[in-house]
């Protein structure tokens, strides 16, 4: 198992696609806080605008923590686009044969994906955490942190939060991994991986838009649907707020790890029944 990790991950840092994904990630690090830090800008200077209404406008959210927090997201920008150039990678091992050379070598099927889906996921999570602190990087010579001081409690939140993220990472890197070895097709592994962020994406928001709804009117049901919408690994939200709700936490860590462990173990289910050729 050891030898196949060095070798996915040997494969890995010599795909060009690899190195593309990285220079993506540096552009949109920079490029992100600086087009935001424009576009307040010219709000300020092309119009009559106060700080405060600009804020207003903005709903006060532009600062160094929002653009941090929001470069997590599988929705938006990085986070969208690295899932779907790995699962181009994956799909490489077949139509390059390397998979069934693994195979002819003696590795089983279930531990050439589980070698693929450990290698997978430590290269998102550790792109993402690069790519987030860049971002971060950048936006505190621009902007402030928060609207707030800074504070032991948001340092422990953002150490929270960003806990809560590697696992939605977890997840999303075994539906990457399962959709790769199902299709085993790049156009259509592609295809998939953007069909399924875009309709988990579009039900957490949904559900999300629901919830703000219904807290308008005093609504019960309104913290239950936005529990629901941050708990789906495409459309959560982490690190946006300045606390925790135990009952969310509890509830986005349980998620993300049973789609994990039930993803890779279906992975791996239906890896060991399909025909290479």
């Amino acid at each position: 198992m050891t030898n196949l990790l060095k070798a996915d991950f040997k494969k890995v840092y010599k795909d060009k696609l690899f190195m593309v994904v990285c220079i993506i990630g540096l552009v949109f690090a920079v490029l992100t806080p600086l087009i935001n830090f424009g576009m307040l800008k010219l709000l300020s200077t092309q119009t009559d605008m106060s700080a405060e209404s600009i804020n207003a406008l903005t709903g006060g959210q532009i600062t160094a923590k929002y653009i941090f927090f929001v470069a997590f997201s599988p929705a938006n920008d990085f986070g969208l686009i690295m899932p779907i150039l790995f699962s181009v990678i994956l799909c490489k091992d077949f139509s390059q044969g390397t998979v069934r050379n693994k195979i002819l070598s003696g590795k089983s099927r279930s531990q050439i994906f589980l070698s693929t889906y450990i290698v997978t996921t430590i290269m998102l999570v550790s792109l993402i955490l690069i790519y987030a602190f860049m971002s971060l990087g950048v936006s505190l010579i621009l902007f402030d942190y928060s609207t707030t001081p800074f504070t032991i409690g948001d340092f422990w939140y953002a150490l929270g939060s960003i806990g809560l993220w590697i696992v939605v990472y977890l997840a999303i890197s075994a539906i990457v991994c399962l959709i790769a070895f199902v299709m085993k097709n790049v156009g259509l592994t592609i295809v998939m991986v953007i069909a399924v962020n875009m309709v988990l994406s579009l039900i957490g928001g949904l559900l999300s838009m629901a919830g703000g709804m219904l807290s308008a009117n005093g609504s019960n049901l309104a913290d239950v649907l936005t529990i629901i919408a941050n708990a789906i690994p495409f459309s959560a939200t982490h690190g946006t707020g300045v606390e925790f709700k135990l009952i969310d936490v509890i509830v986005s860590l349980i998620a993300s790890l049973a789609m994990a462990v039930g993803f890779v173990f279906l992975g791996m289910k239906i890896f060991n029944k399909k025909d290479l050729k």
